[in-house]
């Protein structure tokens, strides 16, 4: 009889981490930029002037659609930070107007002669982690961009990091203004791309 009791109370303390996993907390934010001119004007120069691609489309390649997670004042049970709408529309939108702003003209169908252009999420996430004073935290991103021919493709890889401290401030407000600078940046490393710009001469 004392084994039996034994076993049931083991049991029921292996289940409740296995409860608790499913409740974390999620919250959802928004990553518009809106009318960002600071972002348009670096197409003042047309970059990508004369280069016509096929676009193929855009990938997520993350295994988590996370965009990270926020640590609460008692830094326990942190919340999960997603995009709505997914990051993947958002950078759609975003990057074909970016481009074609910058002179890049997208055909819609596709030629033997045209590249195709395909973009891939590969990383955007910020991490927080709470310290005794101060937390620290992290934000990276990192695109893929594939141009390919019949006999040939071209790769380029563009991304952008940001190191913040937590502070007093830190919660879903906070973390929306540093993904939101990491996303403009990122579009920014598109632009200055030379692997892009240089499709103009192949």
């Amino acid at each position: 009889m004392f084994r039996f009791i034994t076993l049931t109370v083991f049991t029921a303390l292996m289940v409740l981490p296995v409860s608790q996993g499913f409740s974390q907390e999620r919250e959802s934010i928004s990553l518009e930029l809106g009318n960002h001119y600071s972002l348009y004007k670096q197409c003042s120069g047309r970059p990508f002037q004369g280069i016509q691609v096929h676009w193929r489309g855009l990938v997520d390649n993350r295994p988590e659609k996370a965009l990270g997670t926020v640590v609460k004042k008692n830094g326990k049970d942190p919340i999960e930070v997603f995009s709505a709408p997914p990051l993947r529309d958002i950078y759609v939108g975003y990057l074909k107007d970016l481009l074609q702003r910058c002179g890049m003209k997208f055909l819609p169908v596709p030629s033997p002669e045209v590249y195709e252009l395909t973009v891939y999420i590969e990383k955007f996430r910020a991490h927080e982690e709470k310290g005794i004073f101060m937390g620290k935290g992290q934000a990276i991103s990192r695109l893929s961009l594939e141009a390919k021919l019949p006999q040939k493709k071209i790769t380029a890889q563009v991304g952008y990091e940001i190191e913040f401290n937590q502070g007093r401030k830190s919660g879903i407000k906070r973390m929306k203004k540093i993904l939101t600078e990491l996303f403009r940046e990122t579009l920014l490393q598109v632009v200055a791309s030379p692997q892009l710009q240089d499709l103009r001469g192949e």
